[in-house]
């Protein structure tokens, strides 16, 4: 954090205390932040929003980008491996292609679907994902798209 700067609970939003070394915006931002928010400086991106944990004896700011780029490396490597294990090749065309982008995972049974690998798949350990993984097929996306237009 810049030196000089510091926040503190106001009616249930923070304010900056000393914004010499922030911008107008910057101090604007920190005044509209519930409290479960605030700017601080990250140290791979500079000032930026820092999202306060749950933690009761010790909340942790975590710099909002730095998680969402955490959950992009997951969501990537999740999709990898998924693609991995299905042998890198469409189940109706046998397209086999290194870019991960092109493949979907399609339920066989729409009723037994517990969770979509797509969108909730990065949250679940791989053995989860690896036992929904076995009520699909994987399809390229056209294939994919045939399959949901019959």
């Amino acid at each position: 954090m810049a030196q000089g700067v510091g926040f503190e609970p106001t009616m249930g939003f923070l304010q900056c205390v000393n914004s010499a070394s922030l911008s107008a915006t910057q101090s604007t931002l920190n005044l509209l932040k519930p409290m479960r928010e605030l700017i601080k400086e990250c140290k791979r991106h500079g000032m930026t929003t820092h999202a306060l944990s749950n933690e009761a004896k010790r909340p942790r700011a975590r710099c909002r980008k730095c998680a969402v780029e955490a959950v992009q490396k997951r969501r990537e490597k999740v999709k990898n491996m998924a693609v991995e294990l299905f042998g890198r090749e469409c189940h109706d065309c046998g397209l086999s292609t290194k870019h991960n982008s092109v493949y979907d995972f399609h339920h066989k049974d729409p009723n037994q679907k517990d969770f979509g690998i797509a969108t909730y798949g990065h949250t679940r350990s791989w053995e989860r994902v690896k036992t929904e993984l076995d009520k699909c097929v994987m399809l390229c996306a056209n294939c994919h798209r045939i399959r949901h237009s019959q």
